[in-house]
This record gives C-alpha cells, structure tokens and sequence, in this order.
C-alpha cells in the first residue's frame, strides 16, 4: 500500500485534484477555513499532509546515517544500526523503483493518448526512452515524430495539432542498429539542402536506423537532438542484448540441469 501511495504522489490526477483544491481556497470561506486549521499546532496545509508519507523513509535514512556516523564501532549498538540503513537503503530503492514504474505508466498512458487511433503501445514491460520529431528521407522527405520504447521504436505522422496517425512499430530486435551519417543532406536537384520551409531551420544532422522492418535515413534539427536520438538508441541496443545474454546463460543453465538430472536416473 505504500509502495502505490508514493507511485500515486506524483500522478497527474492528484495534481489536479491539488491544484482544483488550491482554487477553491480563493473562495473566502474556504480560505478562512483553511487558514484557521492550519495555524493550528497539530494541522498543517492539505499538500503538507500528502508528502509527509513520501518523506518519511528519506528522512529515516538520514536520522540512522547519522546515528551510524556518531556511533563507536565497538558499540554493541553499531552493526544493528548498520542492518538497519542497509535495510533503510533497500526499502528505499523499491519504493524509487515504484515511484519510476508508475511515472512511465503514465507516460505511456499519455503518449497513447496522443494517437487518434489505439497505437497499442501499453504494456507492463515497455519503458519509455526518448522521443522527438525527425525528418524521413524520402520521396516526400515527411517529418514525423518518433516515441523510443525499450523494445520498440514508433512514429506518427502529425494531422491535427498535437494529434499523430500512427505510421510503423518497429521492434528493438537483433537486427535493430543506428549508423552515423556524416555528410549532409542533398536536395532533389543535387545541391546542399540547407533549411526546411516549414521550419524555416536546417535538418542537416542525419543517421540511420538499420531493422527487419524499415530501415531508413533520418535528420534531426540539431547535432544535440542527434547526438541524443544515437545515445538513446544505442543503450537501448545494448539493454536488449544484456537481456538477451542474461535469457541465453539461464536457458543454457536449465539445459545443463535438466540433462544431469536425467543422468541420475
């Protein structure tokens, strides 16, 4: 239950809440109301109350870091405060893990919500990574703007603002690799292609995106925006085939098990 109230601190909902919360304490009354039960020492202001949970096991940590720091090594009180931070540290790890789970959930939540059409995007292992628009090289050198999954690439088309048809998914597979392209972007006529004109910027900054699905050509605005979209791709490579190793060496593992346990018969 904890470990949901933390996740849940930060959810656009209860912001909303908050915030509708915050605007009703412009009416008199409430206001008034607000300000007498909070000045009082037992009461404080609604957001205060809602944090105080949240804080909580930070503020333990600290306390018992404290204790430790302050504390002779020889103290038979020493190595319980020891497993007392360790165990401190632990439970805060799982509850930041539940506080990024729920974030992404919601990020996901939201991205979807940017399709006109269910994108399909929803599911308890994907990991949002990056996001952004980019020009595809082609026929009609299209911008798009591409959602970065940890086991998936996808990317829209925008037709209404702020509003995307979903174009491809394309999954983060053994195949899926990002190439730098280092020359710059020519026009149909042969010539450097210096700016866009609907941008009215240059989208010189190319790189490809190498799959089973749809390899292709694109450009970012920027080196930055570049430099980010290969980074981001790049671990995202690299987080498939750790995990990808990781299955492999257990698989083998149960193999081998599996193999000495008939032996034994």
């Amino acid at each position: 239950m904890y470990r949901q109230y933390v996740g849940n601190h930060e959810n656009a909902k209860v912001k909303s809440i908050l915030g509708q919360l915050s605007d009703a304490a412009k009416n008199t009354s409430f206001k008034r109301f607000c300000a007498e039960t909070s000045s009082t020492q037992k009461c404080l202001p609604l957001p205060a109350l809602l944090i105080a949970p949240v804080q909580r096991i930070p503020r333990y940590q600290l306390l018992v870091q404290d204790f430790l720091r302050n504390t002779d090594a020889h103290h038979p009180d020493y190595l319980d405060l020891r497993k007392a931070l360790e165990a401190i540290k632990d439970t805060a790890k799982f509850v930041n893990d539940a506080v990024s789970k729920s974030q992404n959930r919601e990020k996901i939540f939201e991205i979807s919500s940017l399709f006109l059409s269910n994108p399909g995007l929803l599911s308890p292992s994907r990991w949002f990574e990056h996001e952004g628009t980019l020009m595809k090289q082609g026929s009609d050198e299209n911008y798009y703007h591409f959602f970065l999954f940890n086991d998936l690439l996808a990317y829209g088309k925008e037709i209404a603002f702020g509003k995307y048809m979903l174009q491809k998914k394309i999954p983060i597979d053994a195949a899926f690799r990002v190439r730098d392209v280092s020359m710059p972007r020519r026009g149909s006529s042969g010539g450097l292609f210096v700016s866009s004109p609907k941008t009215n910027g240059t989208w010189d900054f190319g790189f490809q995106i190498l799959n089973s699905v749809e390899s292709m050509q694109v450009y970012a605005k920027t080196p930055e925006d570049k430099g980010e979209w290969m980074c981001a791709i790049e671990r995202v490579i690299a987080e498939y085939r750790n995990t990808r190793e990781e299955l492999l060496t257990k698989e083998k593992k149960n193999a081998l098990a599996v193999l000495q346990t008939e032996k034994m018969k």
